[in-house]
């Protein structure tokens, strides 16, 4: 389930042209291990456009912030669902 969105425009530095950045900040039961978190970081991170991950260990939640032109809200939902740890929503 998400509990929100940020959005944001930024410019690439140097290159000159704009990049169209979300921050998904879902809640993701079952993430209480550091293990888990881990799996987690490591999952995300191979999503095209992924740009910054913050996971919350204490709450069970996680925030990503990425690229929408390279990927999407559903791709960084199935690398966060996908793993074993964080299989059930909060």
């Amino acid at each position: 389930m998400c509990y929100g969105y940020a959005k944001q425009v930024r410019a690439l530095s140097g290159g000159g042209s704009l990049m169209r950045t979300i921050t998904l900040d879902v809640g993701v039961g079952g993430l209480s291990r550091a293990s888990c978190a881990a799996g987690l970081e490591m999952a995300v991170s191979h999503v095209p456009g992924m740009e910054r991950l913050t996971v919350d260990l204490a709450m069970e939640r996680v925030a990503v912030t990425f690229d929408t032109d390279a990927t999407s809200v559903q791709a960084i939902a199935k690398a966060i669902f996908g793993r074993a740890c964080a299989g059930r929503q909060a």
